[in-house]
């Protein structure tokens, strides 16, 4: 039995020896930043998913690293929340990075350029002694091959674009968009406008508004994830120069949730349909508040710079004295004091502590009564306050 026990501590004295040896050899941190690119890949005439790695550590300095990809094409809501883990999405290993960047191609001809989106979702892990590490993508990047059109150059982007151009004539058409406060609905506006230098033809029209939280990639109608608020008038589009919407009752961070959105007018004209875009508006509530005037504006304001009152400022000093022995009886927090006499006057100074300081409305109360301000000075940090000494007999 005995020696059971002693092979028991050997065992663990080993084996915590080993966590020690295995900590102390770990710095603090291995941090990783991760994101998803996508670039048109003009030799294929395809799509390369990125995945850029940002390090401050060699991959050779680990075990086990790998990165996963997982993308998915006209991804589900369902396959969207789950972070493309479901089995309908397909997962990339990849065991070794090329200037911290991990790349797969996909062929373009798989895709409707248009219509088919892609979304991808990317971790990182890692093995550092007997510590595992992962990252994950703060959130899901999604495209299709025709935005990425817009923002590129190069053959595929130009033959891209060209597929989608109408054979039908179109009317010239700017729509401009702004965005307000709505005190009255506690949510904000979109407004507008349409404008032409010729002669728009009756034709048949859809429009109204886009937007997207807390994204500020290029958003379309069919871009996932967009807030869809379609007109419900019928309207041709001669007849058609303004239109607005309101948000009501919204849930934003009045701060740190951005609105970025666009109206829309689709056009239909010998059976072909073409989408004019506003340019991409964005916004906060309280950027909208600090240009607007109402009761929800001000209470966002008051929410967002309301600041914590500063503890190290006294608004309130209290002082108890006995005036008969000259005592200190009680003193507020963070204060001393101190009471003198010359028979004549009496002389009360409180002192604060390193770091505190007496507030611009300060209240002092002597012997739980009020003291007019202009009974006693404040030098620094030191308040003196000097009254007649009820103690003095008139004789002296």
């Amino acid at each position: 039995m005995k020696k059971i026990y002693t092979l028991f501590i050997l065992i663990s004295t080993l084996l915590l020896s080993g966590c020690i040896i295995s900590n102390d050899d770990e710095p603090k941190s291995y941090e990783v930043g991760l994101d998803v690119l996508y670039e048109l890949n003009d030799e294929v005439r395809g799509l390369d998913i990125i995945v850029d790695l940002t390090m401050d550590f060699d991959v050779s300095e680990v075990t086990d690293f790998y990165v996963t990809l997982s993308y998915m094409v006209n991804a589900t809501t369902e396959d969207l929340d789950y972070k493309l883990q479901l089995p309908s999405a397909t997962k990339v290993n990849f065991f070794e990075v090329t200037g911290k960047q991990a790349m797969l191609t996909l062929e373009a001809e798989l895709f409707d350029y248009q219509g088919d989106y892609v979304s991808a979702y990317a971790t990182v892990q890692f093995k550092k002694g007997v510590t595992n590490h992962i990252y994950e993508l703060k959130s899901i990047k999604s495209t299709n091959l025709y935005e990425l059109a817009l923002v590129s150059e190069g053959t595929f982007a130009t033959e891209i674009l060209e597929s989608y151009e109408p054979s039908a004539e179109f009317p010239e058409l700017e729509i401009s968009l702004s965005a307000s406060l709505n005190n009255e609905f506690r949510g904000f506006d979109l407004a507008s406008v349409l404008t032409s230098n010729e002669t728009l033809e009756s034709l048949e029209v859809t429009y109204g508004f886009i937007y997207i939280l807390n994204d500020d990639e290029a958003i379309y109608l069919n871009t996932p994830g967009v807030t869809n608020i379609t007109k419900e008038e019928v309207i041709t589009l001669d007849l058609l120069t303004n239109f607005d919407t309101n948000i009501k009752n919204t849930t934003l961070d009045y701060e740190l949730d951005r609105v970025y959105a666009r109206s829309f007018v689709t056009v239909t004209k010998e059976e072909e349909t073409y989408t004019y875009y506003s340019e991409v508006v964005d916004f906060t509530l309280y950027e909208l508040a600090l240009e607007s005037t109402g009761s929800f504006a001000e209470e966002i304001i008051a929410e967002v710079e309301y600041q914590e009152p500063d503890q190290t400022v006294l608004t309130l000093v209290s002082v108890n004295a006995n005036t008969t022995n000259y005592t200190i009886t009680l003193v507020s927090d963070h204060a001393t004091a101190t009471i003198s006499t010359d028979y004549l006057k009496v002389t009360v100074v409180v002192t604060l502590d390193t770091g505190y300081s007496f507030s611009n409305n300060l209240i002092f109360k002597f012997n739980n009564k009020v003291v007019s301000v202009s009974n006693y000075t404040i030098v620094n940090n030191k308040l003196t306050y000097i009254f007649n000494d009820p103690n003095w007999s008139g004789i002296y």
